[in-house]
């Protein structure tokens, strides 16, 4: 089963791969082609295509584990949702 949390990942990070991972992540995330299908477009063997997407989302992971970019999003629209001004505030002082 797919992890839908890596399209969000993706969205944010996907830019720093390489182009052919953009696109083997793009179509298995975002077009919902198969292994099979990728290996296939990019000419390579599925396992190869297995390992490249894991390893990509692995690296997107690592990403936002070191930068929190999705995260302080995710925190700032909550307290701007409850008009938490001081949160707010605790939260760009953090930047």
């Amino acid at each position: 089963m797919k992890d839908l949390s890596v399209c969000w990942l993706l969205d944010t990070y996907g830019c720093l791969f390489s182009e052919k991972h953009q696109r083997m992540m793009n179509d298995y995330y975002n077009e919902d082609l198969s292994l099979s299908e990728i290996s296939e477009n990019e000419n390579m063997t599925r396992q190869a295509a297995y390992d490249a997407i894991r390893r990509c989302e692995q690296q997107l992971r690592i990403y936002e584990e070191k930068l929190h970019y999705n995260r302080t999003v995710a925190e700032l629209k909550e307290a701007a949702g409850k008009h938490d001004i001081e949160r707010l505030l605790a939260l760009i002082d953090a930047l």
